[in-house]
């Protein structure tokens, strides 16, 4: 196993002197548990699909090693159960990973998430030896049961747990809590809005936005509250530029597809928003 992972490491330093490229800083920790006897690593570039694999995992039993560093990863893979990597590493993507890995008599199942949905990923999949891909957008239930699949596969048993019902509801201080204190604090204030900004550490952007939070109807408010685990305060710097109609619509999506286990991040939003803009200008003209 030392043998195979010191190969690898030494392809990573190669296309790193290679590479007229600035190097990429990754500013994170790594997400680690070790509450679970079946540990899975994950190397994945994006740190929003970091944190969500590893809520997935915590939720589902599974300990873990999660990073988007390649030479971090392949220093935690012994002792794990599976091995998950992310088809947009800068260094060396993921199925070319998995290839490197799987002619060097690797033994872990392997797993790669990808973005591509066309055929070449299917073809890269099949050169690749991987045991098996998903596509991102990725849920909790196909995450969590593609894991089990190859677990089980490979002669291993996979984590079971007893399957409680979800309690939903709002969690105290949301970000729309905040908001709403600091409406009234200003207001109280008398302040003009630089100075409050000022007064209260935060930019006049920030402030403004708040402000629109604030502003939003009772509908999306209700949502908001009801379904805290779906929605962070950044979203709605692009929700905002919508119509009524258009933010109750995708508030709503996001809500539906958050009790299915998948939770929107902000390059999602970002695109849902782009997408009914667009439609919108169509139906205009």
């Amino acid at each position: 196993m030392h043998k195979i992972i010191d190969g690898i490491r030494n392809i990573f330093k190669k296309n790193k002197n290679n590479s007229d490229e600035e190097a990429i800083n990754f500013e994170y920790t790594p997400l680690i548990s070790d509450q679970g006897d079946v540990k899975v690593a994950v190397l994945e570039y994006y740190q929003q699909m970091r944190e969500l694999y590893a809520k997935y995992l915590l939720k589902n039993g599974y300990a873990y090693f999660i990073t988007g560093d390649e030479n971090e990863f392949l220093a935690a893979i012994e002792g794990c159960s599976v091995i998950i990597l992310d088809d947009h590493q800068p260094e060396i993507k993921g199925f070319q990973l998995a290839s490197k890995l799987k002619t060097e008599d690797f033994n872990l199942p392997v797993i790669v998430c990808t973005d591509n949905a066309n055929l070449e990923a299917y073809e890269e999949f099949k050169c690749s030896l991987a045991d098996t891909y998903l596509m991102k957008p990725i849920s909790e239930e196909e995450f969590i049961s593609c894991i089990n699949k190859v677990l089980t596969e490979a002669g291993q048993k996979p984590v079971e747990i007893e399957n409680k019902p979800v309690k939903r509801g709002r969690k105290p201080h949301t970000f729309l809590d905040i908001v709403e204190k600091r409406q009234k604090a200003f207001l109280e204030s008398g302040l003009s809005k630089p100075e409050f900004a000022r007064r209260n550490k935060i930019s006049i952007s920030s402030l403004k936005s708040e402000f629109r939070i604030n502003a939003l109807s009772f509908e999306v408010k209700k949502l908001i509250k009801e379904n805290p685990d779906c929605f962070k305060k950044s979203f709605f710097d692009h929700l905002c530029k919508l119509n009524e109609h258009g933010l109750i619509e995708i508030c709503s999506e996001i809500v539906e597809k958050g009790h299915k286990g998948f939770y929107f991040d902000l390059v999602a939003i970002k695109k849902k928003v782009n997408e009914y803009l667009l439609l919108e200008k169509k139906i205009e003209k």
